[in-house]
């Protein structure tokens, strides 16, 4: 019976369209994969409201944010997995590149975290990634976009807030190396 809002930045075919899309694009179409993943979480119990915004525009999400609390009600948690990847070697990396991927991860998380710093969430869960540890070649400023999440994520815990990230949850379910 979760309730959840989606938000892209790229928006999906209004709901009257979506058996049009899915004849004509086949399931392994990324739309038609949306389309289907929300399906399957509404026959299940769910209900859920899509958005297109970039979530490192904060007037657009702040309009999003007041749409889904006027649907939905109360906020109760975050789940920001937002992400944009530009493989290459350092040297070729322009300003430009590096904003397109500190954009949705970086500033993201600041214009998220800005907007409920007021509400009694339950949860805040930053998406970072295994890049941020094993630093690949070709990434590194993915690398360092991540990296702040984990260090964001850290630091908002010892002010006792709700963040924590992915990687954290999935560790605490992990059982202990056998020595």
């Amino acid at each position: 019976r979760a309730k959840l809002v989606l938000v892209g930045r790229s928006a999906l075919a209004p709901e009257e369209q979506w058996d049009t899309w899915l004849a004509t694009h086949g399931a392994n179409d990324r739309t038609s994969r949306r389309i289907a993943a929300i399906r399957e979480i509404r026959r299940h119990g769910g209900d859920v409201w899509t958005a297109a915004a970039d979530v490192a525009d904060v007037e657009r999400m702040r309009e999003v944010l007041c749409a889904a609390k006027e649907r939905f009600g109360p906020l109760n948690g975050v789940l920001h997995a937002a992400g944009s990847l530009e493989e290459g070697l350092i040297q070729t990396k322009t300003p430009e590149s590096v904003e397109r991927v500190f954009s949705t991860k970086l500033h993201g998380t600041l214009v998220l975290s800005q907007l409920i710093a007021n509400e009694p969430i339950d949860f805040f869960v930053l998406f970072s990634s295994t890049s941020a540890r094993l630093g690949p070649p070709g990434q590194v400023d993915y690398v360092a976009a991540n990296a702040y999440l984990n260090a964001f994520a850290q630091q908002a815990q010892l002010r006792g807030g709700p963040f924590t990230t992915a990687l954290e949850l999935i560790a605490q379910e992990l059982p202990e190396p056998v020595a």
